[in-house]
């Protein structure tokens, strides 16, 4: 997918009955995101792989099995699963999930996941833009921000390519002066060094996820 160019998450995938279809919109060997569609009923059997993970639930509603203990999960929320635990998901209705991974081998300090709601991860402060670091490891980092209306950050050039996805509100982000207008459950790809823009034109969260490309 080219980069500095907005797209929906409903568009990205239609669903199939019967199956499970994804697609790949960070890859990394330090991790990922992709994005999944689940007809009723379809699941990711048990695995365990090396990376942190999180789940956004963007449709629907599925149950995450992590270390044999079920976790309901709906659209709107997410859940951080710790790496080297077993865990699987299965479509209770039509579902679909942006999946965020991040390299972390030998992870043992935090043994179990963990389940909250977009709303509810951070407050809106007026006059401000307030970031909650959801996940931050060496190879890379998620984290959501809270923009007050007309607030702004202006021409900041990020080290590594990166993923914004606004959460709620709407936005302007402008890219080497081409401004993209963004609302709620809007992607775009940003690349590295090159000036980008930001300014809320309501207020507004987002997720950015970071996944550097090596260690």
């Amino acid at each position: 997918m080219r980069l500095t160019t907005k797209f929906n998450v409903d568009a990205i995938l239609n669903y199939q009955e019967g199956c499970i279809v994804s697609r790949d919109l960070v890859k990394s060997p330090n991790g990922g995101v992709t994005v999944f569609a689940f007809g009723q009923g379809q699941g990711l059997s048990e695995h365990t792989v090396p990376f942190d993970a999180l789940i956004l639930g963007l449709d629907g509603e599925a149950e995450i099995m992590c270390a044999g203990q079920a976790h309901p999960l709906h659209a709107g929320q997410m859940i951080l699963l710790p790496a080297n635990q077993p865990h699987a998901v299965k479509a209770v209705t039509k579902f679909k999930m942006m999946l965020t991974r991040l390299s972390h081998p030998g992870l043992k300090h935090r043994s179990e996941a963990k389940v909250f709601n977009i709303a509810d991860a951070v407050e809106y402060k007026d006059g401000t833009i307030i970031n909650l670091p959801v996940l931050r490891r060496q190879s890379g980092r998620i984290l959501i921000y809270a923009y007050d209306v007309g607030q702004e950050r202006i021409d900041e050039m990020l080290l590594f390519d990166a993923l914004a996805l606004v959460l709620e509100g709407e936005v302007e982000i402008s890219v080497q002066g081409q401004v993209h207008q963004l609302q709620a459950r809007d992607m775009i790809l940003l690349e590295a060094s090159k000036s980008i823009s930001i300014k809320a034109v309501t207020r507004f969260k987002m997720m950015l996820t970071v996944v550097e490309p090596k260690t």
